[in-house]
């Protein structure tokens, strides 16, 4: 059974009274989530209320008005719920995080390797949900830079680097976002290699991968079914690849980048929200449906005239801050109809760490609401994260841009 602490505000004579420390409130962690799911209802309440005054404006303005206000009144009274109900939910990463140095010795005392894992910034608060969803993407990730990433002993010492292999993990905070970095000093990661293996596998085909940039065949790695191992070890070949990590990361709505230099080692920064009770959404319209997008997934919004697209191979791009950016048709790949306009509303998203715009029929508005988990039939639909619930009692799908311009 799970915790959380509450802070109390007995009466300290009470509580010296009593000789016991009451500063601490310990509340079943399930009693909390209760809570958190009470202000999602609340939070689409709220939404119902602007199209309320919308309504409203054409029959009675001063009633209009009086609805407007009402809904500031509410949104302010709510958001210091969110804030603080936030702050209850907040636990520091560390205990996530303590099995993770044992883990790793016997990993690599397993394959027969010396590595030392040094971690910082474990003192960092994230949501609970954060932090109990990071233990397996990071495990998974350290046991391949073990297993594949840092060299046999007497290759560093052949190559003059330290006999043993060094991985560090940290964490920072930027605004609303936590960035963990774990990087490793072995071997690096060749695109060449890994076109080749793309290649021999059947991922890609030759001209495809001869195209690729060394960046976005870097994020191969990340592909279902894609793997390096030469052998079966009982550390590789488990039937779970990198493809596993990067579906944990979507689920905990963050991105993950990678970098490598052959020879030096390989860093993976991972950007997660520190925050998972709600959501920022931008609903965008396409083939007469209304679909949310999570503004984290959102590099930008833009309007441009269609005179602007240009053909690209079997494609069709456009130029952005002088750029040349591919531009996908949302709801083809949604199979829908599009609107056809005198203007491309494109949303550009980053996929495989390059930017992708796919093209809507309109821009709606931005709401803060609770993504729920897709359940059912939608748990294996292709780039749904969620749905949530609106005003109006209709439920919105909330789409996954990078899955679904892979």
């Amino acid at each position: 059974m799970q915790f959380a602490e509450l802070a109390s505000d007995n009466r300290p004579d009470v509580a010296r009274a009593a000789r016991v420390d009451t500063s601490v409130l310990r509340v079943e962690s399930a009693r909390v989530d209760a809570m958190a799911d009470g202000l999602g209802d609340l939070v689409v309440a709220i939404n119902a209320l602007a199209p309320l005054a919308e309504d409203a404006q054409s029959v009675d303005r001063a009633l209009a008005a009086r609805i407007r206000t009402v809904q500031a009144n509410i949104e302010r009274a709510t958001g210091s719920l969110h804030r603080n109900l936030t702050a209850v939910r907040l636990v520091p990463l560390e205990p996530a995080l303590q099995r993770l140095p044992r883990l790793s010795r016997e990993i690599a005392q397993s394959l027969g390797k010396s590595v030392a894992l040094a971690i910082a910034g474990e003192g960092i608060e994230v949501d609970k949900q954060i932090a109990d969803g990071l233990f397996e993407p990071l495990l998974h990730m350290i046991r391949n830079a073990i297993d594949h990433g840092i060299e046999a002993v007497e290759v560093r010492r052949a190559t003059g680097k330290p006999q043993e292999g060094r991985i560090a993990l940290g964490f920072t905070r930027e605004g609303d976002t936590v960035v963990a970095t774990l990087s490793d000093d072995g071997a690096g990661i060749d695109p060449a290699h890994i076109r080749q293996v793309a290649v021999s596998r059947d991922l890609l085909t030759q001209d495809t991968a001869d195209n690729l940039t060394d960046a976005a065949a870097l994020r191969l790695i990340f592909a279902p079914g894609f793997s390096t191992a030469g052998a079966v070890t009982e550390v590789s070949g488990r039937g779970v690849g990198m493809d596993a990590v990067q579906a944990a990361i979507d689920r905990l709505r963050g991105s993950i980048e990678i970098d490598s230099t052959a020879g030096q080692g390989t860093i993976f920064r991972m950007r997660l929200p520190a925050n998972a009770l709600t959501t920022r959404l931008l609903v965008v319209e396409v083939g007469g449906e209304r679909y949310g997008v999570a503004l984290d997934q959102v590099v930008e919004t833009v309007r441009i005239d269609r005179s602007a697209l240009f053909p690209v191979g079997r494609g069709i791009a456009c130029v952005l801050r002088d750029r040349t950016v591919p531009v996908l048709d949302l709801a083809t790949l949604l199979d829908a109809h599009h609107a056809e306009g005198p203007h491309a509303k494109l949303v550009v998203t980053q996929s495989g760490g390059e930017p992708v715009a796919l093209r809507v029929d309109d821009f709606a508005e931005r709401i803060n609401t609770i993504v729920r988990p897709p359940t059912g039939m939608l748990s294996s639909a292709r780039g749904v994260i969620g749905s949530a619930l609106m005003g109006d009692g209709s439920v919105l799908l909330v789409l996954d841009l990078p899955e679904l311009a892979t």
